[in-house]
């Protein structure tokens, strides 16, 4: 079972995943440069990119249980903001 990472603060939000399961569910290539990256970390902004990965990860490998998605909340900027912008590097 994969835990889940939902980031916000008080302007947006983003879902940490791995980039090993963007490729895996194969949408690494439609990523979004409004989504972050660090490491082998992806963080998809949640307007779009989670939304994205979120349909292709239940079709192939079940849906998310959001009920069991830990949130970090900042009261700040996140500093996941200050992080790459997502490409896809492979």
């Amino acid at each position: 079972m994969d835990e889940w990472v939902f980031h916000e603060d008080p302007g947006h939000g983003w879902l940490e995943v791995p980039k090993a399961h963007l490729r895996r569910v194969g949408v690494a290539g439609k990523i979004s440069g409004y989504s972050y990256q660090r490491g082998d970390k992806a963080y998809l902004e949640e307007d779009m990119d989670a939304g994205t990965f979120a349909k292709a990860w239940a079709e192939q490998e079940g849906p998310i249980d959001w009920e069991r998605v830990r949130r970090l909340r900042s009261e700040v900027d996140a500093p996941l903001r200050s992080f790459d912008h997502y490409w896809e590097d492979e």
